[in-house]
């Protein structure tokens, strides 16, 4: 009875483990699944004022603020500090 329920047991498991051939790539998938290249960025798409936060690494404590003011070509930017003293930038490039 044992041998029996364990040549059952092999045929079983035998059947069971036959190797199937992998499916054939599909190069058309494939192509479509790549990605496409992120657009690139520019000074006017991120022309505007923006609200600075400076916050510690590990709390929401916020240590100060600042008001950025971005234009859309590499001149006319500033930094405005906490103090109200507005410092402009150079040399902006994307």
């Amino acid at each position: 009875m044992r041998v029996t329920a364990l040549l059952g047991f092999a045929l079983v498991v035998a059947a069971c483990s036959t190797k199937e051939a992998p499916p054939p790539a599909d190069t058309i998938a494939t192509a479509a699944a790549t990605p496409a290249e992120p657009a690139a960025m520019s000074l006017e798409s991120v022309a505007g004022t923006w609200n600075v936060r400076v916050m510690g690494m590990d709390n929401d404590s916020i240590l100060a603020t600042h008001t950025l003011t971005a234009a859309a070509g590499p001149a006319g930017w500033s930094f405005m500090q906490p103090s109200g003293e507005s410092v402009p930038m150079r040399n902006v490039a994307v």
